[in-house]
């Protein structure tokens, strides 16, 4: 079901009850002045639909665990693929696959692109080195594997880095060999993103392509694949420190470029927030300086960090939820990992569920068919040492919610939106400057109806006229 724009009005015409079945969108001005006038776009109460709340007892649940092998998963639409292990030797890797994360089949022996581990003919290199970076699925189902290609010497420590990008329909044949026009460290965090069915990588470098490594990178570079002619393009490049930290995320509208950059030898940081809004062009928004966004996440212009949200409507400020990493949201569920406890929450991290999982050391989590995927590093003891499995967790990505229809009322008071609500129906506030040109932005996080009255807090120091309204999120 489609988000839908409800509200109602205080004048009562002469069937007080009457529903109308369009998009109703109701106003009101706040002021600079605690006063509050009206825009009464409609003339009609409207009845709100209450519809039966279903009860969702959820919680993560374990689907599968691999004894070694890639905290590497990508899911094409059909099928899941998992990146096991890959053998330089016989220039080859295992890979398993399963449409359901329960049952898996594995596939041994798949010959990677001879041309992949080609090099110069000299006696100064010794040999080559494939290692895993990222997995991702496009839009037509193909699979691609960006991997580092380390060539090694026969004698020191001088090494090259280079990255490549392989194709596969099936997880079986990989063809389409591209290397990427950057040098790539392999020490260094990567992002991988598809916005607009677009893949964008954002990797840390510092030289062209086959350059003796002689440092820590010096660059950032944001890469675009075309998989119509399977080549990659160096979008831009910003300089950075080692100290530095940068993060690619997306939303359905933009995709963003967290940067922190460090002073004074990693002391002190300034944080940047960049916006790609329409596929070409760079905008900048607030950052918070306390919070520099590695790893955050974005959805219907809300972006959600460690410690702190952000909203066009309300800017930054602390969020609900507390020290939450590798987050996923969509706008109906929040889950992400806290520790050695992954979560999840129904009302956007002021309610937090917690399942724990013993010796977990990192997590990947990702939406797929309606569930959140986790996968986790969880270390193995033994002896005196450890080593790292991988597993597979999966959770419901989106609840029952009730759909609404319609809104009984909508008002201020006491510097507060309230509007009445439907209990388990999920609301988002919205705001705009102006109705000649109406450009609504979200207004905080979404809210869980009650059943009662929900009360929204409004600055006091508002110098500008802003109109509301409230949309229901009825996926």
């Amino acid at each position: 079901m489609a988000d839908r724009v409800i509200g109602s009005q205080l004048s009562v015409r002469e069937n007080p009850h009457s529903l109308n079945a369009d998009f109703l969108k109701i106003y009101f001005f706040y002021k600079s002045k605690p006063a509050l006038s009206f825009v009464l776009m409609k003339t009609a109460f409207i009845l709100c639909f209450i519809g039966a709340a279903i009860s969702c007892a959820d919680t993560w649940q374990h689907k599968y665990t691999f004894p070694e092998g890639q905290p590497s998963i990508a899911f094409n639409g059909t099928e899941f693929l998992y990146i096991q292990d890959f053998n330089n030797e016989t220039k080859s890797m295992t890979v398993i696959k399963s449409s359901d994360l329960s049952t898996w089949t594995t596939y041994s022996n798949i010959p990677l692109p001879e041309d992949l581990f080609s090099m110069e003919t000299n006696s100064f290199w010794g040999g080559t080195y494939i290692s895993v970076l990222k997995i991702a699925s496009l839009r037509n189902g193909c699979f691609i594997l960006i991997v580092e290609k380390t060539t090694f010497p026969q004698m020191g420590n001088i090494y090259l880095y280079d990255t490549f990008s392989i194709c596969s329909t099936d997880g079986i044949s990989w063809t389409g060999l591209s290397m990427l026009p950057s040098f790539s460290y392999g020490n260094r965090p990567a992002s991988l993103n598809i916005f607009n069915n677009t893949l964008f990588f954002l990797k840390s470098s510092g030289y062209p392509p086959g350059t003796v490594w002689a440092g820590q990178p010096t660059d950032h570079h944001l890469l675009k694949y075309d998989e119509t002619c399977n080549e990659w393009t160096n979008l831009f490049q910003q300089s950075i420190s080692m100290f530095d930290t940068v993060h690619l995320f997306q939303d359905d509208e933009n995709s963003y470029i967290a940067l922190s950059r460090s002073d004074n030898y990693g002391l002190s940081r300034t944080n940047f927030l960049f916006r790609l809004k329409n596929g070409i062009d760079w905008d900048a928004i607030p950052a918070n300086q306390t919070d520099n966004c590695n790893g955050a996440v974005a959805h219907n212009n809300i972006i959600i960090s460690k410690t702190k949200i952000y909203t066009p409507g309300r800017g930054w400020e602390l969020a609900p939820h507390e020290n939450l990493e590798n987050i996923t949201f969509n706008g109906q569920r929040l889950a992400g990992r806290q520790g050695e406890y992954l979560i999840f929450s129904d009302d956007f991290g002021k309610t937090i569920h917690q399942t724990h999982i013993p010796d977990l050391e990192s997590a990947t989590i990702f939406e797929a068919e309606n569930q959140y995927v986790a996968v986790l590093n969880i270390r193995d003891y033994f002896g005196g040492g450890y080593s790292l499995n991988t597993s597979v967790y999966t959770l419901h990505s989106r609840p029952e919610r009730v759909p609404v229809s319609s809104i009984e009322k909508l008002r201020s008071k006491d510097h507060k939106v309230e509007f009445s609500s439907v209990s388990n129906a999920v609301y988002q506030l919205e705001s705009c400057t102006n109705l000649v040109n109406p450009v609504w932005n979200s207004y905080g996080l979404p809210v869980i109806g009650s059943g009662n009255d929900v009360a929204i807090d409004l600055p006091e120091n508002l110098s500008a006229p802003i109109y509301f309204r409230v949309k229901a999120l009825n996926h």
